[in-house]
């Protein structure tokens, strides 16, 4: 296009518009589950035999090669230089910013709770599908934003990124990083894309890549199921709870706790004292009724 805005417009405009008009179909009807995946799966495969079939217009299988510099505001933008990087660190990390920020709102924890339980969320009255509909929509600009800036990254555009393989890919990225954790995600894509680019680059490693992607894949499914964001979240809360455990002293002076004295009913007893590993701590326990004893309170 003659103009950037305009393409940038259309860019954002129309896989807007069909997502919005898809993910309404789809979650009105409450369809979930791999029915979805099926059904973005088959539009992802409609769109590249409509760029396919249109080679006058989009190049065909060829694609579109040899495409001019982004310029922004007199300012063009070197593929090859290290002002792209800049403009596509801070557009991703005004991405992440604003959907933390999204996630930690309202409409964030209803997202949550749709997917721990949606038939809870009906019953407590809430439109689930119009929230499903907005996060699909979103999720589609943003791939929006992404496939745009890859483009110029990249300096042509091809059919072949509307391939299965590729999808499944983001999908390897996601899953290594950790589905429930937004830069855990952002940081496995990093992660693949880092050591297959190394592997390219090796004559061994090179024809058996989408053999260790694949096994990569079943790895993290089936003994990392959260990613490696939520194992290193879960070590890192095991460390602290362990650091920060209190002990548990028994109520029974007879299983080796120091307790001063007993008490009746619901009154505390003077400070009890435990050694462990050379640490010493002053814990207030509150002693039980002896039911060896009549108990007025108790009715006895």
């Amino acid at each position: 296009f003659k103009s950037i805005w305009f393409g940038v417009f259309w860019g954002l405009a129309l896989p807007t518009a069909i997502a919005f008009c898809a993910g309404y179909a789809m979650f009105r009807r409450r369809t979930s589950g791999v029915y979805v995946a099926i059904i973005t799966l088959a539009l992802a495969i409609t769109a590249q035999l409509i760029i396919i079939n249109n080679q006058p217009i989009t190049g065909g299988v060829n694609g579109l090669p040899n495409l001019a510099y982004l310029n922004l505001f007199g300012h063009q933008f070197d593929p090859y230089a290290t002002d792209i990087y800049y403009l596509v660190a801070i557009i991703l990390s005004v991405v992440l910013v604003g959907l933390r920020w999204l996630m930690s709102s309202r409409a964030g924890l209803v997202l949550r709770a749709i997917q721990d339980d949606v038939s809870r969320v009906r019953f407590l009255g809430y439109k689930e599908y119009r929230y499903q509909v907005f996060f699909f929509t979103l999720s589609t600009v943003i791939a929006s934003i992404s496939g745009m800036l890859f483009v110029i990254v990249a300096g042509f555009a091809s059919p072949s990124f509307l391939e299965v393989t590729f999808s499944v890919s983001m999908v390897i990225w996601a899953a290594v990083g950790g589905r429930g954790s937004l830069l855990g995600a952002c940081l496995g894509g990093i992660a693949v894309n880092m050591v297959g680019s190394v592997a390219s680059e090796s004559a061994a490693f090179q024809p058996i890549w989408p053999i260790i992607i694949g096994l990569l894949f079943i790895v993290s499914v089936l003994f990392f199921p959260s990613g490696v964001a939520g194992y290193l979240d879960r070590a890192v809360r095991r460390w602290l709870n362990k650091r920060n455990k209190t002990p548990v002293i028994p109520t029974d002076p007879a299983q080796g706790s120091d307790l001063a004295s007993e008490s009746s009913l619901g009154e505390p007893t003077d400070s009890a004292k435990c050694k462990k590993k050379g640490e010493r701590w002053s814990v207030r326990v509150v002693a039980g009724p002896d039911m060896s004893k009549p108990n007025k309170d108790l009715g006895a």
